[in-house]
């Protein structure tokens, strides 16, 4: 399970830096970026896309479908860390059996309240 953890949160900070690009991209065009420079670029963001279809691949289907749909709902915050038995997402205490979980990381478990999924924070060792 620590690996399909690692997994998702990596595959949401590829979602993120995509998404951030692409937003620079469109601003650069604004200011007069040359079509073959966009194009450059453009190729650059469906390289690393292309990569991240890949990870997306060795993620369990109910996990990277979970992950999709919050990520989309949730304003791209799928994968949230538990930082003194807080969820860094919505910041309620996580329950102490769950939390324990989280640790170990040998399931996947979600906030109670905002439904993120937690991974443990190596900030609480």
């Amino acid at each position: 399970m620590k690996e399909q953890l690692r997994l998702v949160a990596k595959l949401q900070e590829v979602d993120q830096l995509l998404h951030r690009l692409g937003h620079a991209l469109e601003d650069l065009r604004g200011e007069g970026l040359s079509d073959e420079e966009v194009h450059a670029i453009s190729l650059e963001l469906e390289h690393i896309s292309t990569g991240k279809d890949g990870m997306k691949e060795r993620i369990k289907r109910d996990l990277l479908v979970h992950y999709q749909r919050f990520y989309e709902r949730h304003n791209h915050h799928a994968v949230a860390k538990m930082t003194g038995g807080v969820c860094q997402s919505c910041h309620v205490t996580v329950p102490s059996a769950k939390a324990l979980f989280i640790r170990r990381g040998e399931t996947i478990e979600y906030c109670e309240n905002c439904g993120a999924i937690l991974i443990y924070s190596e900030d609480e060792a």
